[in-house]
């Protein structure tokens, strides 16, 4: 097929409310900052100015009659200290627009969602968080087509229902971002049932692991001493060869792992020596033999 999963949770799933506070506070933390370097600007617009000043002055002492060492001095220890007070509000600017920068990469960072793996790389950026949030919700709906002209991804543009313009050969669907081929011939809506029917195909899939595991993992914690004879890979691959049932009369209640050919009569701890029986079956078992 030329449907691929390229990757999987891609959109941070924050609550609503949870990341417009954090969106709101980056974004009154900036226009602090901003409001800072202005007086800082302002500030050191000032001091440069008494810089030139102090200059004109010394430069004045220089060429009078009255010049003397003392007021020489004078005036070079009012530039030397200018220039000081200058450095020093040099440095704090830098700091705040460092700061203004860091928290400018986060209010991006918020309005962004990253992709990277070994297939692909690119972003779909957002100019609002009601974009952002926006998209979010339609895409745990509905799969939503994304286009990437020079690669940053945006929303895809399509004439009508059936109508893929700008390769929108891209989709996001509850956080998993799906690519067709290049020379596929599905029009727009059928792209988007193929996404649905991969997505729900291998959500049953792993749900159906995940509910193996957690049986199987029950029956492990309550036979801590047959552990001990039978690996764990063995018991695992038991289970899912007898499908978590007794192979003998189906139920799924009270389960065991049991020998075919008894340990005491030689038999072995592999996967062909192994069944899975419920407790009344293996007893039943056990008085025949």
């Amino acid at each position: 097929m030329a449907l691929k999963l390229l990757g999987r949770g891609v959109i941070k799933q924050e609550k609503p409310d949870e990341f417009l506070e954090i969106f709101n506070q980056l974004k009154r933390d900036h226009s602090t900052q901003n409001l800072t370097e202005e007086l800082l600007q302002k500030e050191r617009l000032l001091s440069k100015k008494k810089e030139r000043q102090a200059k004109k002055t010394y430069r004045e002492l220089m060429l009078s009659d009255e010049e003397n060492e003392t007021t020489l001095e004078k005036a070079n220890r009012e530039i030397a200290s200018l220039r000081e007070e200058i450095g020093s509000i040099n440095y704090r600017l830098k700091e705040v627009q460092k700061e203004r920068s860091n928290l400018w990469d986060k209010i991006n960072d918020l309005l962004h969602i990253y992709i990277e793996n070994n297939r692909i790389k690119c972003h779909i950026g957002f100019d609002t968080p009601e974009q952002y949030l926006q998209f979010r919700e339609q895409q745990n709906r509905e799969p939503q087509p994304i286009r990437n002209p020079f690669h940053t991804y945006h929303y895809c543009v399509y004439e009508n229902n059936n109508t893929i313009t700008d390769q929108c050969n891209k989709f996001i669907f509850r956080g998993y971002l799906y690519g067709f081929d290049e020379k596929d011939i599905h029009t727009i809506n059928e792209r988007k049932l193929l996404v649905k029917e991969h997505y729900f195909k291998q959500e049953k899939k792993f749900n159906r692991l995940q509910k193996e595991i957690r049986l199987f993992e029950k029956l492990e914690a309550s036979e801590v001493q047959e552990r001990e004879l039978i690996p764990e890979e063995v018991r695992f691959t038991v289970w899912r060869r007898d499908e978590g049932k007794c192979v003998q009369c189906g139920s799924k209640k009270n389960l065991e792992f049991d020998h075919i050919i008894p340990i005491s009569k030689g038999g072995s701890s592999t996967e062909r020596n192994i069944q899975l029986l419920c407790a009344k079956c293996n007893r039943e078992k056990s008085d025949k033999i």
